[in-house]
This record gives structure tokens, C-alpha cells and sequence, in this order.
């Protein structure tokens, strides 16, 4: 998909729904790819969450799925988070 896409790539890591879990090293390798610009990590583990951030580095930017579990992404090192909490006071 990355590569055929026209535009920036971000990878979106759900595994309670996909009932897929991605781990730390194929993460690192999607990072390098030049047309994925970042990961949305919903899976709500941290430790995963910063390990996924370890294997990344600065390749691409990781954000965070769960609201609950921000500020703890953020201090890992994470670039932010994607949560459907910021769409409780959305206007129209």
C-alpha cells in the first residue's frame, strides 16, 4: 500500500479488532519505509507502545490510540495521540 500510495502513509495498529498484533521489529522495518510517515499504536500496551518507540527511533512519528494512556505515551517518547476522546467537545 505504502508504495503505491500517492500520498503519506500512517500505519494504524487496532489488534483488538484485526486480531492482529504487530510486533517491534516489523514496526521498525515499516518505520524506514520512505512513504510511511508514522503509527497509530491503539492496542493500549504500553510496554508495547515503547518498544514499538525503541524500534522506530526517529524513523517515523508514533501517536498513541488510547486516551488513557497519553501522557504516559508522550513521556516515551511518543509524537502524540489520535484519540476519540478529542472529539467530545468537536464543533461542526
Amino acid at each position: 500500500v505504502a508504495d503505491a500510495s500517492p500520498i503519506p502513509v500512517l500505519v494504524y495498529h487496532m489488534p483488538k479488532f484485526t486480531h492482529v498484533t504487530l510486533d517491534a521489529g516489523l514496526m521498525g522495518e515499516l518505520a524506514r519505509h520512505e512513504n510511511i510517515v508514522g503509527i497509530k499504536d491503539s492496542s493500549g500496551d504500553l510496554k508495547r507502545f515503547a518498544d514499538y518507540t525503541e524500534a522506530c527511533g526517529d524513523d517515523c512519528r508514533l501517536f498513541m490510540g488510547n486516551g488513557a494512556l497519553l501522557y504516559a505515551a508522550l513521556e516515551l517518547g511518543g509524537a502524540g495521540g489520535i484519540v476519540a476522546l478529542g472529539l467530545l467537545a468537536a464543533e461542526a
